[in-house]
């Protein structure tokens, strides 16, 4: 019964020695088919990664270049326009400039014209009316000078008669006096200005340049004749 019982135990503590033998070879087993599902799927995962980064990245340089073109093409078209605009901006305010020239040196010129002309006209006029009306002026100052002189002559004017009137007729005839008194022989002065005749003169003598004997001159004095 004792050894029976040695037996079974021993069957029983092999049994349970197998058994958990083959759990953990199971277990092991199990554990190592696990790491190698790991395994091969992390190198998948990695290799897949690393497509994908691969891809990625070359997708990336492709969009980087095509990016890169596209910027470059846009940054030639923007400054090609720019320097079309700037060109025809210039080409526009030359042109603007030019025409505003040409106006204002067309306007200016004939703007001096037209004033020189007026300017000349007015001249003119005003020329004109001056004469004409330093003429008339004239006219009318002989005019009324010979109407007043002959007024004055006719109506014995009281003013010019005494003064003027007979300050001329005495200049013409002193000098005919002068002239005379020369002629028979008198003493006067050189010329007939400084000549102021006398009211009686008798001439007796013979040395005369007309022959002329007891003649008498008179100035300003009354003559009755018959």
């Amino acid at each position: 019964m004792v050894v029976v019982a040695v037996v079974a135990a021993v069957v029983v503590v092999v049994v349970v020695v197998v058994v958990v033998a083959i759990v953990v070879v199971v277990e092991v087993a199990a554990v190592v088919v696990v790491a190698a599902v790991v395994v091969v799927v992390a190198v998948v995962l990695v290799i897949i990664v690393v497509v994908v980064v691969v891809a990625a990245a070359a997708a990336v340089v492709v969009v980087v270049v095509v990016v890169a073109v596209v910027v470059v093409a846009v940054a030639v078209v923007v400054v090609v326009a720019v320097a079309v605009v700037i060109v025809v901006a210039v080409v526009v305010v030359v042109a603007t400039t030019a025409v505003v020239v040409v106006v204002v040196v067309t306007t200016t010129a004939v703007v001096v014209v037209v004033v020189a002309v007026v300017v000349v006209a007015a001249v003119v006029v005003v020329v004109a009316v001056v004469v004409v009306v330093a003429v008339v002026v004239a006219v009318i100052i002989v005019a009324v000078a010979v109407v007043e002189h002959i007024t004055h002559v006719v109506g014995r004017c009281t003013t010019q008669a005494p003064s003027e009137c007979t300050s001329r007729h005495n200049k013409v005839a002193g000098y005919f006096h002068w002239t005379i008194c020369k002629c028979v022989g008198l003493q006067v002065t050189e010329t007939c200005v400084e000549y102021i005749p006398e009211r009686v003169i008798s001439v007796n003598s013979t040395a005369t340049v007309i022959s002329v004997t007891n003649t008498t001159t008179v100035w300003d004095v009354p003559v009755i004749r018959d």
